[in-house]
């Protein structure tokens, strides 16, 4: 019996001997075939046979091997699916590190992560998609002074349902920061994500960074933490959408120098100085909430400011919205309101246009800060209920007051319009301070309640 038992295990050992080495001679045919006699179809293939066996001690080598060619060669939308799948088997059955994955795939490759830890930095030069298994269980988190991701010259990336966490090891100072995305005259859109600063705001420096001839769409992702949270500059675009962008330690969102920036429907909020900056670029803000900063909402400068600012709540904050230098901003239809300084604030060389929007319940609706030259900036239709005051030290002075008390009793309402009804009842802002109660389990009460003598339905 004893003897039956191990003949039946010595030919189990025999079979697996002669498969794996049926393998490697498969895979010696399709090497040949794509290398020597230029036929990656065929090759392509032989290596699918050889990469549907089951990775086993004696094969998984030659499995590797046949998976990685297969990235390597690419394939149809009709392979796609199989193509992911080899992805994430490599990372996960085979320990082949994202970097080495990432390398050998054909341009335009999806790569797929399975839930897990990675705890590499990366570096993109090609187009690819990395896409995660789950948001909450694929995590790609270092310690580093390097970037988390790198996009580099070329590079095109796209990142879905993966969270991404980093801290620097030292203290030491480089030209490249220590960062979760860093984009350099690349591409990246990053989709159902979650950035978080893995350490305190010394450990943590900065979330994103897009910087020179760089296109950046960020979307439908929570970012949380970091001294500066996400930056864009020289020559940078960056359009921030469907986001939120909690508790920065110094700025939520920066258009720096000679960037373009787009801000929409995303929540900015709990920083401990400024929400959003521009200085020296291009920044349009349309439907965001801007609440409970501790400086600034929105800060213009120190260098001059372009573009606009419209259908925005900015609440709550000790200033909505500052405007220094020679600032060039169109200001429309917002609502700046329960601010413990002034809704806006801004100098005499600034060229803003401010017109339609609501000043509520600010310690000061406007306030200017003269240097010896009247304003050049120009206040039209702007409405003022139930500030401390309602403007103070502009030259020449502007007295623009409603006929009726504006017609909310919340400025969790919206945007109102110039006669004092909603914009649109079915307003994006109301999801949106959704979204911040959601986040930050906050409720929102204004520094007063509104009295009105009507509600809109």
């Amino acid at each position: 019996m004893k003897n039956a038992v191990l003949l039946v295990f010595l030919l189990g050992v025999s079979l697996h001997v002669r498969a794996a080495e049926d393998l490697s001679v498969l895979f010696e045919k399709a090497r040949f075939l794509e290398t020597g006699k230029g036929r990656p179809d065929q090759a392509r293939a032989i290596y699918a046979q050889i990469a549907g066996a089951q990775a086993l001690s004696n094969n998984v080598e030659v499995v590797k091997q046949s998976m990685l060619r297969l990235l390597a060669l690419g394939a149809g939308d009709e392979q796609a699916a199989e193509m992911r799948t080899y992805s994430g088997r490599l990372l996960k059955e085979c320990g082949v590190g994202l970097q080495d994955v990432i390398d050998v795939c054909a341009a335009g490759s999806t790569i797929h992560l399975p839930d897990g830890q990675y705890q590499e930095c990366i570096t993109i030069d090609k187009a690819i998609r990395l896409t995660g298994e789950s948001l909450t269980g694929t995590v790609m988190q270092v310690t580093s002074d390097m970037p988390l991701i790198s996009v580099r010259h070329k590079g095109d990336l796209t990142l879905e349902r993966v969270t991404l966490r980093s801290q620097r090891e030292t203290s030491e100072r480089r030209d490249i920061p220590s960062c979760a995305l860093y984009v350099r005259d690349g591409k990246a859109v990053v989709n159902g994500c979650r950035i978080e600063a893995a350490g305190g705001f010394q450990r943590s420096p900065v979330g994103v960074v897009g910087t020179g001839f760089s296109d950046i769409l960020l979307r439908d992702s929570v970012f949380s933490g970091y001294e500066y949270t996400i930056q864009f500059a020289r020559g940078c675009k960056g359009t921030v959408r469907d986001c939120v962008v909690l508790n920065p330690g110094h700025c939520g969102i920066t258009a720096g120098t000679d960037s373009s920036v787009e801000v929409v429907r995303t929540v900015v909020c709990g920083s401990r100085f400024h929400g959003v900056r521009c200085t020296g670029a291009t920044l349009n803000m349309r439907e965001n909430l801007v609440v409970k900063n501790k400086n600034r909402g929105v800060y213009l400068g120190n260098r001059t400011a372009h573009g606009t600012i419209v259908d925005n709540v900015i609440a709550a904050n000790a200033s909505g919205i500052s405007a220094f230098a020679s600032a060039n901003v169109m200001i429309e239809s917002n609502l700046l309101a329960d601010c413990t300084y002034a809704g806006l604030d801004l100098r005499d060389t600034c060229r803003l246009v401010v017109q339609g929007n609501t000043f509520l319940g600010n310690q000061r609706g406007i306030v200017g800060f003269l240097n010896g030259n009247p304003h050049r900036s120009v206040f039209k239709e702007n409405r003022f209920w139930q500030n401390d005051a309602d403007t103070e030290n502009l030259d020449p002075p502007i007295v623009q007051r409603p006929q009726h008390p504006p017609m909310y009793a919340t400025t969790a309402r919206g945007v109102i319009r110039s006669d004092g009804g909603y914009k649109d009842k079915e307003t994006p802002l109301s999801r949106l301070w959704q979204k911040w109660a959601d986040h930050t389990g906050h409720s929102y009460e204004g520094r007063r309640r509104v009295e009105t003598s009507a509600e809109v339905q």
